[in-house]
């Protein structure tokens, strides 16, 4: 009863087999899943669902309700290269938010204020400019008017429904 004996060798044999065939299966099954024709056919499945056949872009999936936390980690971990499975998961996500906003879930009842945001001369400078520093400058944008709107989001979440009046004082505070 000892865990010294020595290895069988045909355990051994066998366990390198099942490891062989393992790995070969994970491969023909990435090539699947690689396949273009597979993954045209769930983007064309997905155009006939219903909902929000853009749904995984990271608008859809920013909140921490659990399907965007879901869509998250499937953006995440499909991220690499086109896969017909991250098609089927944000298939099913999609059906799951058309599903939810019918039952009137998602869609909220309170009043919303939007704020927008307008870079003038954009257009005509993006095009003199070129896409990597406009990406850049949207992404310095991003950075810059994103975490003020949030704090604005968890400061009216827990203060219960602000005055008009509030929000154009701490957008104004958060301009700066």
């Amino acid at each position: 009863m000892s865990s010294d004996r020595p290895s069988d060798p045909t355990e051994s044999a066998e366990s390198s087999n099942e490891q062989a065939r393992t790995s070969r299966l994970a491969a023909r099954l990435k090539r699947l899943d690689s396949a273009p024709w597979l993954i045209r056919a769930a983007q064309a499945l997905r155009n006939t669902l219903p909902g929000d056949r853009e749904y995984g872009d990271r608008l859809s999936v920013a909140g921490s309700e659990t399907p965007q936390l879901i869509g998250q980690r499937l953006t995440a971990l499909t991220a690499v290269r086109p896969s017909a499975l991250r098609e089927v998961g944000f298939s099913a996500l999609q059906v799951w938010q058309s599903l939810s906003e019918v039952q009137g879930r998602g869609l909220g009842d309170e009043e919303v204020v939007i704020a927008f945001n307008d870079l003038v001369g954009f257009s005509d400078w993006t095009l003199e400019a070129g896409d990597t520093l406009a990406l850049e400058l949207l992404r310095r944008v991003g950075q810059a008017v994103e975490p003020p709107i949030d704090e604005l989001r968890r400061r009216y979440r827990f203060r219960g429904k602000g005055a008009p009046k509030d929000l154009k004082v701490y957008a104004a505070e958060a301009a700066d």
